[in-house]
């Protein structure tokens, strides 16, 4: 998380979130009602504590199901007969407190094949006094949250990685895009 404050003694403030703290140490144990909704299943994680033995962390895990509104509509014309199917969507999620912050993890695989990941954060923002010479009312590298308190710019940078080896080695992923193709009335599209 490097924060954009040219000013001492901010010129170095860096915060290595996962690097220093390990998101799995600080995975909260999570509660059915607010961390989760619905039908549950929670996964018990295990991992190493800082001598190497292995330690539990109670319910770091939730997997539960979203509806997500329409998936399928049809009415047809001819009779009147009307299909309609809802769509669901299978919810893993985590969340770890860092120091200030809360990292909200969510995996979501949609009935169309597609996989969402969204991570939202939200916790107390890391504040200091408005630099020297600096005016007190505008800090120029944040935003006043108080009187003469500055929440300094600052960013979040996520990098993750789904390993699709799901049932072995043996998978395929498609991409198809869609490009535009000449014609006099400049309607035509194809795969490409």
């Amino acid at each position: 998380v490097p924060y954009g404050d040219p000013s001492a003694p901010f010129t170095r403030k860096c915060a290595f979130d996962v690097g220093d703290y390990g998101l799995g140490y600080c995975a909260n144990s999570l509660e059915l009602g607010c961390d989760c909704l619905g039908h549950i299943h929670y996964f018990d994680v295990c991992m190493a504590d800082e001598f190497g033995n292995p330690t539990v962390k109670k319910k770091a895990i939730c997997m539960h199901e979203e509806d997500t509104g329409v998936l399928f509509k049809h009415v047809e014309y001819r009779n009147g007969h009307n299909e309609s199917r809802r769509s669901r969507e299978l919810v893993i999620s985590s969340i770890a407190t860092v120091v200030n912050y809360e990292y909200l993890f969510y995996w979501r695989f949609k009935l169309d094949g597609s996989i969402e990941f969204e991570i939202k954060l939200s916790g107390e923002l890391s504040t200091n006094l408005t630099s020297s010479g600096e005016d007190p009312n505008h800090p120029s590298h944040g935003v006043l949250v108080a009187p003469g308190v500055n929440a300094q710019t600052h960013q979040h940078m996520f990098c993750c990685r789904l390993d699709m080896s799901i049932d072995g080695e043996k998978n395929t992923v498609s991409e198809v895009d869609i490009v535009a193709e000449d014609s006099p009335y400049g309607n035509a599209f194809g795969p490409v």
